[in-house]
C-alpha cells in the first residue's frame, strides 16, 4: 500500500469494501455472500495498534542499547517525543477500529432484515454465540420461526 495523506497510520492491510452484488445463479441473500467472503470478520485495527506498541517498546529498547551511558533525563525526552508519534497513530487505528465496526454490524444488521423482511436482532445477538456465520443461521431460523 502507498503511502497516503489521509491513512498515513495505517502500516500494513487494505480492507476491501464489502461486496454489493449477488453473484449470478445464487439463491441465496446477498448478506451471505458477504459473510461467507469475510466482510464481517473483525476489524484488524486494534491488532495493528498493539502492533504499534510493541513496535515503539522494541525501538526503545534498541536506543537504550546503544546509547548505554546516556542520560536518564535525555531518555525520558527521547522516550516522549517517540511516543507522540506512536500514540497518535495508536489512536487513529483505535478510532478506525471502533468506526469499522460500527459500520460492518450495522451493515449485517441492515442486511438480514432485508434477505427475511422482519427484525430479531436483539433475539439473536443474546443467543449467539458463534461468528457471522452461526449468526446468519440463528437468524435465519428465527425468521422463518416468525414468517
Amino acid at each position: 500500500m502507498a503511502w497516503s495523506q489521509f491513512n498515513y497510520w495505517r502500516r500494513d492491510s487494505w480492507l476491501e469494501k464489502p461486496l454489493t452484488k449477488i453473484p449470478k445463479g445464487s439463491k441465496e441473500p446477498l448478506v451471505w455472500h458477504q459473510i461467507k467472503r469475510g466482510d464481517f470478520n473483525p476489524s484488524p485495527y486494534w491488532d495493528m495498534a498493539d502492533k504499534e506498541i510493541e513496535m515503539f517498546e522494541e525501538e526503545m529498547e534498541e536506543y537504550k542499547s546503544k546509547f548505554i551511558r546516556l542520560d536518564l533525563l535525555d531518555y525520558q525526552d527521547h522516550w516522549r517525543k517517540r511516543w507522540a508519534v506512536y500514540n497518535k497513530r495508536i489512536i487513529k487505528l483505535r478510532d478506525e477500529h471502533w468506526k469499522h465496526d460500527m459500520s460492518r454490524m450495522d451493515l449485517l444488521k441492515k442486511g438480514l432484515i432485508n434477505a427475511f423482511r422482519v427484525d430479531v436482532w436483539d433475539e439473536v445477538l443474546e443467543e449467539c454465540e458463534g461468528g457471522p456465520k452461526d449468526f446468519y443461521k440463528i437468524y435465519k431460523k428465527k425468521a422463518k420461526y416468525i414468517n
